[in-house]
């Protein structure tokens, strides 16, 4: 079954390499994230907010 997601293959390494740390829930010693994913449709913070990209 073919789902037709086609990315670049960079992006799609960043990404799945940004959810493998975003999922892992980077902390600072203060327990304060200093991590975010982003994404071409948005940026999602550890707390699980994202903010859309605006788009033109």
């Amino acid at each position: 079954m073919k789902c037709n997601y086609e990315v670049n293959d960079d992006y799609n390494a960043s990404k799945n390499i940004g959810f493998k740390h975003y999922l892992k829930g980077l902390k600072s010693p203060q327990g304060r994230s200093y991590c975010q994913l982003a994404l071409k449709s948005g940026t999602m913070t550890p707390n699980g907010r994202m903010f859309p990209t605006a788009h033109d």
